[in-house]
């Protein structure tokens, strides 16, 4: 497979012929309904990074406002759906045997909007990272980190952290 992949409204590439491998769960999880809620990517390599995108352009004329009130008259149900999107998508990794050497995950929501400032993605993070799960390693009974890292950014900010994974709009 060449690791490019196209968003599901055809607006973006994902150039993710650098990573070690790419997971798409989509096909798999067909069967459980409890575990469909999965990242869009999981791309190994040192560390492994969940990727969820969103894009508030989508084809619809009003699109973006649909999404910005879906964002924040429904933010909480958004925030439990990005957690649930995480957890499921750990299952389906750990099930396949896929971080057997305890690599570093990471997750990161990239949410391509004009309204979603800083301060919003901030918010989200906090939000959605309350619903994570973050520190049962130094409990002492869990063995493993579950996860090290949780990012809500934009596209500009994905090219800073994540140089070798190319996402651009398409058609610029």
């Amino acid at each position: 497979m060449d690791k490019i992949y196209q968003d599901e409204n055809n607006n973006f590439q994902f150039d993710f012929r650098n990573a070690e491998e790419v997971i798409v769960l989509d096909k798999l999880t067909h069967c459980i309904p409890e575990l469909q809620h999965n990242v869009d990517f999981i791309l190994v390599d040192r560390e492994i990074v969940f990727l969820e995108f969103k894009d508030s352009k989508v084809a619809s004329p009003d699109g973006e406002e649909k999404f910005q009130r879906k964002l924040t008259q429904g933010s909480d149900r958004f925030s439990k759906n990005m957690a649930k999107k995480f957890i499921s998508s750990l299952f389906w990794l750990w099930a396949c045997k896929k971080n057997d050497d305890d690599r570093k995950i990471v997750y990161c929501l990239l949410i391509e909007s004009n309204f979603f400032d800083t301060g919003l993605r901030k918010r989200f993070r906090n939000k959605i990272s309350r619903q994570l799960p973050h520190g049962y390693k130094e409990d002492g009974r869990v063995k493993r980190e579950i996860l090290s890292e949780f990012k809500v950014v934009s596209l500009e900010e994905w090219k800073r952290e994540f140089p070798q994974y190319i996402i651009s709009r398409k058609g610029l």
